[in-house]
């Protein structure tokens, strides 16, 4: 039985990060029962707020070594498709799609772990789903039968405490309304609303049951990163708002060559 389609067409999971019983607690939980291990500091912004800064997100520190995770990933995503958006802000620059921490030689981490589907106490198994920060760049990877596949954001800048809205997309029936021409994703990465990188390598069915959904560290805590997250949402489909901004790009796009 496929997971069900959740409230909002496709969502299966949507938190607003405020507290930690959010967490628990979230607007939209399709039976994924999102858990937490370690904990989050609600209260980073007390003494801060304004008018337009509510001080709203959970922040996760080398501390308090928070973990947001699923048990059984087959209840966030379909077996060949999926969504996974996230308000993130990290405590340093993103230039050129990487983070400033691997940059350099100094860290003893290559690479920082924003979630993944089958992750074990460092690496993710086959099959496998994820998004991480490297010093390539951004990387969004798909393991599935037809193979382990990478698209990589080299190009963004992203500046240190800022609300930066991350989007990761894959579907094994290409996305013909991808807004490139003669051009059919099946995996995009979007930042604040923008297609940065694109995709077309072929994606397989994956039974993802049983299977862990992790956030922001694996299991045992490897990689430690420290963020704050204003809002996680997993779907089951490719959000209808999406293909609708792909659709009239597309339209736009072919009626100014006519």
């Amino acid at each position: 039985m496929p997971p069900q389609i959740g409230t909002k067409q496709g969502i299966t999971y949507y938190c607003e990060c405020k507290h930690m019983s959010s967490i628990l607690n979230p607007t939209i939980d399709n039976q994924v029962y999102m858990r937490y291990t370690g904990f989050f500091d609600e209260m980073w912004n007390e003494y801060g707020m304004s008018f337009d800064n509510f001080g709203y997100g959970l922040k996760k520190t080398r501390v308090n070594k928070g973990v947001i995770l699923s048990d059984n990933a087959f209840n966030c995503f379909g077996s060949n498709v999926g969504y996974v958006g996230m308000v993130l802000s990290l405590p340093h620059n993103i230039n050129n799609g990487v983070y400033a921490p691997l940059s350099g030689q100094s860290s003893y981490l290559n690479e920082y772990l924003l979630w993944g589907v089958n992750v074990g106490e460092i690496y993710t198994s086959y099959p496998s789903i994820c998004a991480r920060l490297t010093t390539q760049g951004v990387e969004f990877t798909v393991w599935s039968p037809y193979g382990k596949y990478t698209i990589i954001d080299n190009v963004s800048t992203i500046y240190a405490n800022n609300k930066t809205f991350y989007e990761f997309l894959w579907d094994a029936t290409p996305m013909d309304d991808f807004s490139m021409d003669d051009f059919d994703a099946t995996m995009v990465i979007r930042i604040n609303g923008e297609d940065i990188v694109a995709g077309g390598y072929p994606i397989g069915a994956m039974d993802l049951s049983g299977l862990n959904f992790c956030a922001f560290d694996s299991p045992a805590n490897y990689y430690n990163l420290e963020c704050i997250l204003s809002k996680l949402v997993l779907g089951n489909e490719v959000p209808v708002t999406i293909k609708e901004e792909w659709h009239s790009s597309s339209s736009s796009s072919s009626s100014e060559s006519e």
